[in-house]
């Protein structure tokens, strides 16, 4: 069979091409994390999960958030519970072992702080 260079060099470098892929995917997870922690100068970095506990009026419950799925939304989720902005919230859709829906903040000035707040790559 004829190769290009290209392809030749691609021969080389793996053992096999499942070896190829394994690396070109574990390098683009790389670059995927860093570019993701870019846009956080104090991204949140010394855990992969955190649990939250809820205290609600109608009971507390436990939620557990995977960096490792979602980088970005468990930073913002952990920098808005520490700025306060979840404290007083009305949840307003539940339903029970699949969904809450909450996320404007009870007091005004905070919800207005972080209606436009830019994303970790400056987009609002």
């Amino acid at each position: 069979a004829c190769h290009s260079p290209k392809e030749s060099v691609a021969e080389e470098a793996y053992d096999s091409p499942k070896e190829g892929v394994v690396d070109s995917v574990a390098r683009r997870e790389k670059e995927v994390r860093e570019a993701s922690l870019r846009g956080f100068p104090e991204a949140i970095v010394e855990s992969k999960e955190y649990r939250v506990q809820f205290k609600t009026t109608a009971g507390s419950f436990n939620a557990t958030l995977d960096r490792a799925l979602s980088p970005n939304g468990v930073d913002r989720f952990v920098e808005l519970v520490k700025d306060g902005h979840f404290t007083d919230m009305l949840f307003y859709r539940v339903l029970p072992g699949f969904l809450i829906q909450f996320g404007v903040a009870a007091d005004p000035a905070q919800h207005a702080k972080w209606d436009w707040y830019p994303g970790p790559n400056g987009e609002k």
